[in-house]
């Protein structure tokens, strides 16, 4: 399991905004030890030269064309990844966002304690064009203050729901409430491998010029 967060500080690079990566390789063989890093560095690299995330995506399914053709086919059936941009609009009153997934990660936006499930919109293209075309559709919206995109990996995910505990991240707007619910939940879920990935909206307050 792995998670990457790419953030630019130059200003020619604000427009760019944020890019996250969450992964998880299952039953990895040692020579693809480094497999999610390559995935995100190429998906960092190609965004930031194009500032297209549909052709950072391409560039990853080519990728992972490459990868079968060279013989290496231990991750298909078990790679599992979401990728996401944020991206603060001109008016700063909210976000846009962009988003994908392959496998089994699971996406979802909360607004208001209203859990939305992206899964109906990023099914999965592989069984229609090939096992390399691993990325295809794209969910874009607008993000709000106090919204959340939470990403969980699918063991995990299982683990939450049977648990009745996912809708309850719906309601967390602070980093002590999710320490919160894992410490009281610890016995239960340290047995349980997986991740999970919080971006909670915040409302920019701009200053005022006299």
């Amino acid at each position: 399991f792995k998670a990457f967060s790419f953030e630019w500080e130059r200003k020619q690079e604000n427009a760019l905004g944020t890019v996250s990566v969450i992964g998880e390789l299952q039953h990895a063989l040692p020579q693809n030890s480094h497999f999610l890093d390559k995935i995100a560095s190429l998906i960092k690299d190609s965004y930031i030269s194009s500032g297209d995330f549909k052709l950072a995506l391409k560039k990853t399914n080519e990728f992972l064309s490459q990868e079968m053709k060279r013989g290496n086919l231990d991750w298909l059936g078990n790679l599992h990844l979401g990728v996401f941009v944020f991206k603060r609009r001109k008016d700063n009153n909210s976000q846009m966002f962009s988003g994908a997934k392959t496998g089994n990660i699971q996406l979802f936006l909360t607004r208001k304690g209203a859990l939305g499930d992206f899964r109906s919109h990023l099914e999965n293209t592989q069984s229609r064009e090939g096992p390399a075309k691993m990325f295809g559709n794209i969910v874009s919206g607008k993000l709000f203050p106090d919204d959340k995109i939470l990403v969980c990996t699918s063991g995990l995910f299982e683990a939450f729901s049977n648990k009745n505990i996912f809708q309850d991240l719906a309601y967390f707007s602070q980093e002590q409430q999710f320490q919160g619910l894992f410490k009281s939940k610890e016995k239960e879920l340290s047995k349980i491998p997986g991740l999970l990935y919080a971006v909670l909206i915040e409302e920019v307050l701009m200053k005022k010029t006299i």
